[in-house]
């Protein structure tokens, strides 16, 4: 017999708290106020972000990839919990 399970799993949404703080470490980045930040800039490591051929990322962009690696980070955080 084959189980099938399904991930009905809300989407990760980000507080109003974590957007805030987001959009201050990307002032940080973006010194000349453009509105972009370069990629290279951040140090982060490989694969960090999808699209690895881009040179710079717009706040969006950046908010968007945080909050995938921060959903992440809380299923592995829950998983953990649950095994205790």
């Amino acid at each position: 017999m084959l189980v099938v399970l399904q991930s009905h799993r809300k989407k990760f949404e980000l507080t109003e708290d974590q957007i805030q703080e987001l959009r201050e470490i990307f002032d940080l980045f973006d010194d000349e106020s453009t509105g972009d930040i370069n990629i290279s800039q951040l140090r982060l490591r490989k694969g960090t972000f999808r699209d690895e051929t881009k040179k710079t990322m717009r706040f969006s962009e950046f908010m968007e990839e945080m909050r995938k690696k921060m959903s992440e980070r809380d299923t592995h955080d829950e998983m953990l919990k649950a095994f205790k």
